[in-house]
């Protein structure tokens, strides 16, 4: 496996960058995804957490393979099968 790639949670649940992910993982990265602490009703990013004294070794990170993207698996999986087949 390559190097770890990371992505925020947020980023890594839009039905637009899942199977950017899943892609990125075929090409043998370790994609992984961090959860972002959210405390208040205010969106806080990556740099907002990192400003305000957070640590990227407190976050918690999931791969791929974790159950919150299991469904978005199946359908890359599918996606890549009907697409083989208009190819050949």
């Amino acid at each position: 496996m390559g190097k770890p790639v990371y992505f925020t949670l947020r980023i890594a649940v839009s039905a637009f960058f899942q199977p950017i992910l899943w892609q990125i993982a075929l090409l043998g990265a370790r994609v992984l995804v961090a959860q972002i602490p959210q405390h208040d009703a205010v969106k806080v990013g990556i740099d907002d957490y990192l400003v305000r004294g957070g640590r990227v070794s407190e976050l918690e990170v999931v791969s791929l393979g974790h159950r919150l993207f299991k469904s978005i698996a199946h359908w890359h999986g599918r996606w890549k099968f009907q697409k083989a087949l208009m190819a050949a």
